[in-house]
């Protein structure tokens, strides 16, 4: 009996052949096979996979060593303001990164084996996204955790929590953004040049360096579609809300209150300073985490339209 093969083969992979007749399978059969091979792939390589704990557990060690047990006076502000930022920045980025280095090597193989209709671009495309979640979600669950105790951010486990949410809601949008990257250029290394432009002005705006009140108006959409926006937003009140701030002696200000000198402490608490951010208030963070949900449906959506057309060029 006439056998094709499901994928092409990689060095040291295993094979999976199915009879000619099951080359029209149903989506569910194809999805099975593909996330079989997908996770077989990925646990015969655990080396890549190593590596991203690493990544992971690297960069949260560098954040806890220089902002280690960070107190609550004023100076502590800056310092929170940094470490949710990059919490923010090095999630979307390494998501993005790794998906483009991963998806685009595999790419290839896919485009060779749609040629011969052994599977459809939907089935293949939810096998990998399925395959990479589990990764996606305990990666920087891991670098989060390490970071949240070591840094001393707020000892409340809802605020534990819904960091680890808005961490690991950030990862999976920043992979799906990947995806899209990876399934609109024919060519992996376009993709890679590409990214840069993408990320810097999501970056740019996330609300970091721009309070919201300043953004040009021709500028306004580009927060809205920034996932470092949602994160660094719900990280920001989450954090800064029932934080009890002090003034060391070397910090208090002088203000003009009627026509009286008066010495106070400029913020009390972190809910005064969350203010100065300037939140959109219908961003909260369950809202946050729901946005970064729906970001990543949506691009996971695209990617599927742009892979699908990319094949289509190559028929």
């Amino acid at each position: 009996e006439k056998n094709v093969t499901l994928a092409a083969k990689a060095e040291g992979s295993q094979l999976f052949e199915i009879p000619e007749e099951r080359k029209r399978s149903s989506m569910i059969e194809q999805f099975e096979l593909l996330l079989k091979r997908s996770w077989g792939e990925a646990t015969r390589n655990p080396m890549r996979v190593r590596a991203q704990f690493v990544q992971s557990i690297a960069f949260a060690f560098i954040i806890s060593t220089i902002w280690f047990q960070l107190g609550d006076d004023q100076d502590s502000i800056q310092d929170r303001n940094g470490v949710l930022f990059f919490m923010s920045a090095n999630g979307m980025m390494s998501s993005i990164m790794g998906v483009l280095s991963t998806f685009g090597n595999e790419r290839s193989s896919f485009v060779r084996d749609y040629e011969n209709q052994l599977y459809k671009v939907g089935p293949y495309l939810l096998a990998k996204v399925a395959c990479e979640a589990p990764f996606y979600f305990f990666i920087p669950l891991t670098g989060c955790t390490i970071m949240y105790f070591a840094v001393g951010f707020q000892r409340v486990a809802s605020k534990y929590l819904n960091t680890a949410i808005i961490m690991i809601t950030l990862n999976y949008a920043g992979m799906s953004m990947g995806l899209i990257l990876a399934s609109t250029f024919a060519d992996i290394a376009v993709a890679l040049l590409v990214a840069p432009l993408i990320i810097m002005p999501l970056m740019m705006f996330s609300g970091f360096f721009l309070n919201s009140d300043s953004t040009p108006v021709y500028y306004s959409w580009i927060p809205w579609i920034s996932p470092m926006k949602y994160a660094f937003s719900a990280l920001a009140t989450n954090e800064y809300t029932s934080l009890h701030l002090h003034c060391e002696p070397n910090e208090y200000i002088k203000v003009s209150i009627d026509g009286l000198e008066r010495t106070v402490c400029p913020f009390e608490d972190g809910d005064t300073f969350l203010e100065t951010f300037n939140i959109e208030s219908a961003l909260s963070i369950a809202v946050c985490q729901m946005a970064l949900i729906a970001m990543t449906g949506g691009c996971i959506s695209l990617a599927f339209l742009a892979l699908r057309k990319l094949v289509k060029k190559k028929l």
